[in-house]
């Protein structure tokens, strides 16, 4: 009777284990998805620039301004903008999602964020923020990856060690 409920209590630890290694990763990842609520609207607040509530009164009309220019001088404006990269960096983007949903999902999600980090680096232009975001998302795919195999194991022998 007592190696029956061991086995009882075994599936309600997978089931929960699976609970968490699938579900809550999709969860984070559509709270990262969703937009922000936003400023609140702002009220009670009195008028700005010379409004009634501070006071102001009104330009009078009788007195002129200095005389103005007849020819007004525009000089060109310059943007620099840097384009994509020509070979961009590895993201590692697919690699961070199988380590999220996959593996050892906490790692799984800082990794994501420095895949995307990456693209957007790649998309900037900047290669240097690109190459070291893409080594964090490596590295943290890694050791994700690891951790997983390690807890995979562990969950195999102590299920093993229950039977």
């Amino acid at each position: 009777m007592e190696k029956h409920s061991k086995w009882k209590i075994t599936a309600v630890l997978v089931k929960v284990c699976h609970l968490l290694v699938h579900m809550v990763p999709l969860l984070l990842l559509l709270l990262l998805l969703l937009p922000g609520p936003g400023y609140p609207p702002q009220q009670g607040f009195p008028p700005q620039y010379g409004g009634p509530a501070y006071g102001h009164q009104p330009y009078p009309m009788a007195q002129q301004y200095p005389a103005q220019p007849d020819t007004v001088t525009v000089q060109p404006m310059v943007f620099v903008s840097a384009g994509p990269l020509a070979n961009p960096v590895n993201d590692y983007l697919c690699y961070s999602i199988f380590t999220l949903l996959c593996c050892f999902w906490p790692l799984g999600v800082a990794a994501l964020v420095y895949s995307i980090s990456t693209r957007t680096a790649n998309q900037a232009g900047d290669q240097v923020m690109a190459e070291r975001n893409s080594r964090t998302a490596r590295t943290l795919n890694h050791v994700a990856v690891g951790l997983g195999i390690a807890f995979l194991i562990l969950t195999v022998r102590y299920i093993h060690v229950l039977l």
